[in-house]
């Protein structure tokens, strides 16, 4: 066996002893006989302290055949030295048997993430996919009955997000706003409606990406194909607590190997009791405990949100709707300056270097001509004199008015997720722009009043200039 490997299988078997919060005598026993035919080093052990256990499986899936298998081998019979294979200890197994597996291997993947505050209950097996699946999502939807009674059977809880979802769409209307408002009572009215409009429309989809992937860290899990994931259990890497989870890509009949993986799962528990809540979600009822608080605590928690980006002239206001924050800090010239790099943002930026060359200075001047008049109009739609708005093509000007921009957008890094595509930024050419997608830009309009997609409220602004 590789010194990697070896210090691999001390974290594996480290983390199985600690998988049930007991560290037994009988334990103790296995693991020193463990160190002893697999010549593990006092340093092996130090060093294993300080891995994950998905890079110690990741090191193991490079092992041969006969070196993974012994260590799977291993761990049953180390999870049976105190006379009982615990669930916890089960969840463990399986992970790495999964993973380690040469066909399976292909499919299932350990993850290790730093826990967070809120904590995926390991009872939960859940429903993922990086982007809408029609076809698994409707292999899921037709038979989530099924599933939710096989896994049920062997102590889980299956979620599907659609489900959950739908049952909070068929509540009494604004019994949801009130729940959204005892729970957050510090959202204002605006940002409550915003969180319970987009809590009712989540997909599976963006759950994995709003929810796992932006608030909880689990950036690994963005682009997952349609997977079953649940939590195995925890680590302690040196001075950092690590949550372990075993995601498996969903791939031919989903039925049967789910029977196959529960069928397995519970041949290795000592004990053929499993103890499940009875709380169910009735109509205009909701559970606030387990993975339904997780839900709607991180949905509601303002921190590594896509917040779209609500601009009223009228009122001088930049607001972030699901972050229920206003953007400070910013004078009328700084907040229409940041206005018109959106729209321009469309056209690929503005470059604000004047060229060498006779002819590209004529092209730049008409271009410059054309952006000044563009952020005068909006400007004064802010509230200023058009006639007497800062001069763009003046650096002197314009550098300390992007830098106010840079600073207060900066202050809200840690609430939405990643703030760099909120800020101005300039590429290699040159060119300055906000590299946030036009969909999630409004702008309240001049004529309705309503709030307008920048898109057509450009092209608006674009014919009344005209």
């Amino acid at each position: 066996m590789k010194s990697n490997e070896r210090i691999a299988c001390i974290r594996i078997f480290s983390d199985l002893i600690m998988a049930d919060t007991v560290i037994d005598a009988g334990e103790m026993q296995y693991f020193d006989e463990l160190r002893s035919v697999l010549k593990f080093t006092r340093q092996d052990e130090i060093d294993a302290s300080a891995m994950t256990l998905s890079e110690a499986v990741e090191i193991m899936r490079e092992a041969d055949a006969e070196t993974r298998g012994e260590l799977v081998r291993r761990c049953r019979e180390l999870s049976l030295s105190d006379g009982f294979c615990a669930r916890s200890e089960a969840l463990l197994i399986m992970a790495v048997t999964k993973a380690l597996d040469n066909f399976w291997g292909e499919v299932s993947h350990v993850y290790s993430f730093p826990k967070q505050m809120f904590n995926i209950p390991t009872s939960c097996i859940i429903y993922i996919e990086g982007q809408p699946t029609e076809y698994i999502d409707s292999i899921v939807e037709r038979n989530y009955r099924a599933l939710f009674s096989e896994f049920r059977l062997a102590g889980f809880e299956f979620i599907y997000i659609p489900h959950v979802v739908g049952h909070y769409r068929d509540a009494e209307p604004g019994l949801m706003d009130s729940i959204v408002g005892f729970v957050a009572p510090k959202l204002s009215e605006e940002g409550r409606h915003a969180s319970v409009e987009k809590l009712l429309k989540m997909t599976t989809a963006e759950f994995t990406k709003d929810i796992l992937c932006n608030k909880l860290g689990m950036e690994a899990l963005r682009g997952t194909t349609p997977a079953l994931f649940l939590k195995t259990g925890i680590s302690y890497v040196g001075d950092t607590v690590y949550s372990n989870y075993l995601k498996m890509d969903i791939e031919g009949d989903l039925l049967k190997d789910v029977h196959n993986f529960l069928d397995e799962f519970t041949s290795m528990l000592s004990s053929d009791v499993v103890i499940m809540s009875n709380n169910k979600e009735h109509r205009n009822q909701f559970l606030y405990t387990g993975f339904y608080k997780l839900l709607m605590d991180t949905h509601l928690m303002r921190r590594h949100v896509r917040s779209r980006v609500f601009i009223n002239p009228f009122k001088e206001e930049i607001f972030f709707p699901d972050i229920d924050t206003v953007l400070r800090g910013l004078h009328r010239r700084e907040k229409a300056l940041y206005l018109t790099l959106l729209v321009l943002s469309g056209e690929g930026g503005v470059n604000f270097s004047s060229p060498d060359g006779a002819r590209q200075i004529a092209a730049w001047n008409k271009r410059m001509a054309r952006v000044q008049e563009l952020y005068c109009r909006i400007y004064g739609l802010f509230g200023g004199d058009s006639d007497k708005a800062p001069d763009l093509t003046q650096s002197d000007i314009r550098r300390p008015m992007l830098s106010l921009i840079k600073r207060h957008v900066g202050k809200l890094a840690d609430q939405l997720h990643d703030v760099g595509d909120y800020m101005v930024s300039r590429d290699d050419d040159g060119n300055m722009a906000v590299h946030l997608s036009p969909d999630l830009v409004m702008v309240r309009d001049t004529a309705t009043g309503e709030m307008t997609p920048l898109a057509l409220w450009a092209a608006s602004l674009a014919t009344l200039q005209g």
